[in-house]
């Protein structure tokens, strides 16, 4: 169970990131960015898949606690920035 600061309140939370890609593209990143729950931080859940020219990533915490919550904006920061950065590389 996590550490609360404060109050001791959990609280469950879900981030979508959907991000146009293109279908080749977002596949062939689905695929080289594709999660692993043994990888990510205790108490968190990432998934990825293609819809459409979209690629979608599911970062879930049911538990979070107030120190889960700067992982989570750690973990937002670090997906966007790799959609963002490695199309651009490819052109």
């Amino acid at each position: 169970m996590a550490k609360v600061l404060g109050g001791g309140i959990h609280i469950g939370i879900a981030v979508t990131i959907r991000v146009y890609l293109g279908r080749r593209i977002a596949e062939a990143l689905s695929v080289a960015l594709k999660p692993d729950d043994v990888s990510a931080p205790r108490g968190f859940r990432l998934v990825n898949r293609v819809e459409g020219d979209y690629l979608v990533y599911e970062v879930t915490c049911p538990t979070c606690s107030t120190e889960d919550l700067l992982t989570l904006a750690s973990i937002v920061s670090e997906l966007l920035l790799l959609m963002y950065s490695i199309p651009r590389a490819l052109d």
